[in-house]
């Protein structure tokens, strides 16, 4: 739950510009996480829909999960691994989670 929270607050605030990309780092390397992108969208096209969330809900409309903050390490074991799949809707000015909490396969799994 508290990565959520940092999503909601940290990360949010730095996209709405009212936190600092440093607050946000900050907060993520205190719960030993790190933050990058999820996979190109070329390769998470051979994955199916994988990567991809409809919004709004329901609708047609797919989304990319761009980023994801995960647990240190290379591990993609699920109970060693903690993965969080989002990016960041302009529109509604929010978070959107789309997975959680484990790795979403690819080439590699």
């Amino acid at each position: 739950y508290e990565v959520l929270l940092v999503l909601a607050n940290h990360y949010r605030n730095m996209k709405l510009g009212t936190g600092t990309r440093e607050d946000f780092c900050t907060a993520i390397e205190r719960m030993q996480l790190r933050c990058s992108k999820s996979i190109s969208e070329i390769r998470a096209g051979e994955q199916g829909d994988t990567y991809y969330v409809k919004l709004p809900v329901g609708s047609s409309n797919s989304r990319f999960l761009e980023m994801h903050l995960r647990s240190g390490g290379n591990s993609r074991d699920p109970h060693r691994c903690l993965a969080v799949y989002f990016f960041w809707d302009e529109d509604s000015r929010q978070v959107v989670v789309g997975w959680l909490p484990s790795h979403l396969e690819n080439r590699l799994t």
